[in-house]
């Protein structure tokens, strides 16, 4: 009894907090590609 207790705290604490520390929902996907290290194939 005491264990289930303490573990549904601990999951709230956990995705609480979780939640309030995640950055997918504040951060906007970029137009621009990830990587360009490949060069263009006009510069080979």
């Amino acid at each position: 009894m005491v264990f289930g207790v303490w573990m549904t705290v601990g999951l709230v604490f956990y995705f609480l907090y979780g939640h309030r520390r995640s950055r997918l929902p504040t951060t906007a996907p970029s137009a621009t590609p990830a990587s360009s290290d490949t060069p263009a194939p006009s510069e080979k």
